[in-house]
């Protein structure tokens, strides 16, 4: 994999830009819909359609990026931004200025569907433009900028929603995702490749279903309770569709997602370190602000102030671990996953001993270091991910990246949630939401752990992989 279509510099620079310009929008896009999601339900006096609406915005991507990433692999990646750009405009501009709830929660779970027939586009291209030793550092850049966007995403939509525009605040990321994505569709190659067998319909099917029974039961069986009829039933379409979904892709002539990558043990592996990284940032996001305003009573602002020299040290450390990782990208992939593992561990484990009488300076640095865990995987994932696939199926294995992590926020989200209900029943008792809140970070300083335990024993080339490189 290198610049095998021969681009000039300018196209190659033109074409990084754009696919970082998708990344980018797509970041403000769900920065600004949490941000404004509450303002565009209350209008329809809706808010107990919040959960609802998150979910089916999780749902229409989690279904549609094995989707996109396959059909970007049988029809070309100029189709697949086409009508990434197109829903992403429509559908965000509809959602801004929806007439009811119903067109309102429609259009949301299209921004799903649009991100995801974007999101495997961009890294599908870079290893077929550039070469392989520049990759870590380009995807150092792009993790950089989308580090950016996660900061100043929800400022940006705030200042739409206080001028009187919040539909502008969810329209103007797909606005911009559509220029990017007709700029790509024009300069970028297209990279389709004949199509010997006809789709895979059932297995898209079974794909649906399965995966709306684990949204629904991951999302609704602590609202609902688990004994509930519906999610015990939801339960068991759960377990029988991913069966019947991996025997159908095993005897698929041409499968949605080919059963076949998942032999390779670096490529689980490094699949499996996407899903465990991400963990942690659920436990900063949902119990990171308990500790802070309840345990050590302070007020909610400082919730995201501690979190400020996290958001920095991912704006700028990607750009340098990018450029390390470049020289010896084989070595320093695995390497790299290890680091971001151990570090997360060692945030969240200091987070794990957080108590009314805990320095906030602590907090700062434990919250703090975990930019480094953002900034190693921007750099390492991807290319750990890719160096395992080929042209063939390389937009539908990278699309896997992202299925996972949203799978990840999903599962992390109920086991955590299990973990905390179940120490703290009852929020009004500080020492046990104390208690909590801690157990929830032991379990990611476990889940931070597996990441680099799979960095080594997965993702590490062998060593006659190495000489086997070195030889050619």
């Amino acid at each position: 994999m290198s610049n095998e279509f021969g681009y000039s510099n300018a196209r190659k620079n033109m074409i990084f830009i754009c696919g970082c310009i998708i990344s980018l929008s797509m970041t403000l896009s769900g920065q600004g819909i949490g941000t404004i999601q509450r303002q565009l339900l209350s209008r329809f006096d809706a808010m107990s359609y919040y959960s609802l609406m998150t979910l089916l915005a999780s749902v229409g991507m989690v279904i549609f990026l094995p989707i996109a990433g396959k059909f970007a692999d049988l029809f070309g990646r100029r189709i697949m931004l086409l009508i990434g750009g197109t829903i992403s405009l429509v559908s965000s501009l509809i959602t801004g200025l929806a007439p009811n709830l119903v067109i309102l929660l429609v259009a949301r779970c299209c921004i799903g569907i649009g991100t995801a027939f974007l999101t495997p586009i961009p890294p599908s291209i870079f290893p077929f433009v550039f070469e392989r030793s520049k990759l870590p550092t380009l995807y150092g850049i792009q993790g950089a900028m989308l580090a950016i966007g996660a900061f100043f995403g929800a400022t940006i939509a705030g200042w739409f929603s206080d001028i009187g525009m919040p539909w502008l605040g969810v329209a103007y990321p797909g606005m911009i995702s559509f220029v990017a994505a007709v700029a790509l569709s024009i300069i970028g190659p297209d990279m389709k490749r004949e199509r010997k067998h006809p789709i895979d319909f059932p297995g898209v099917a079974l794909l649906a279903i399965t995966v709306i029974a684990i949204m629904y039961t991951c999302n609704w069986g602590k609202i609902r309770g688990w004994g509930d009829p519906l999610i015990l039933a939801s339960m068991v379409v759960m377990v029988l569709g991913t069966i019947a979904f991996i025997i159908r892709e095993k005897k698929a002539p041409d499968p949605i997602v080919a059963v076949e990558m998942f032999k390779n043990l670096r490529f689980t592996g490094a699949l499996l370190c996407c899903f465990f990284i991400g963990w942690y940032g659920l436990a900063l996001r949902v119990y990171m602000p308990l500790d802070i305003t309840v345990v050590l009573g302070l007020p909610a602002a400082m919730s995201g102030t501690v979190q400020l020299p996290r958001s920095i040290i991912n704006m700028i450390a990607p750009l340098l671990l990018g450029t390390w990782v470049a020289r010896n990208s084989r070595q320093r992939n695995w390497i790299s996953l290890f680091l971001a593992g151990v570090i997360a561990a060692v945030g969240c484990l200091m987070m794990s001993f957080v108590s009314p009488t805990t320095p906030l300076w602590i907090i700062y640095v434990a919250i703090g270091i975990t930019g480094l865990t953002e900034s190693f995987k921007s750099v390492a994932l991807t290319p750990s991910i890719q160096a395992n696939l080929t042209k063939e199926n390389m937009a539908s294995g990278g699309s896997m990246i992202s299925f996972a992590g949203t799978f990840a926020s999903t599962i992390g989200s109920v086991i955590l949630g299990l973990v905390f209900d179940t120490i703290c029943p009852d929020a009004s008792n500080i020492a046990n939401l104390n208690k909590a809140t801690n157990a929830t970070f032991i379990v990611c300083v476990i889940t931070s752990l597996i990441v680099a335990l799979l960095a080594v024993l997965c993702v590490r080339p062998k060593k006659a992989d190495l000489d086997e490189n070195a030889a050619a």
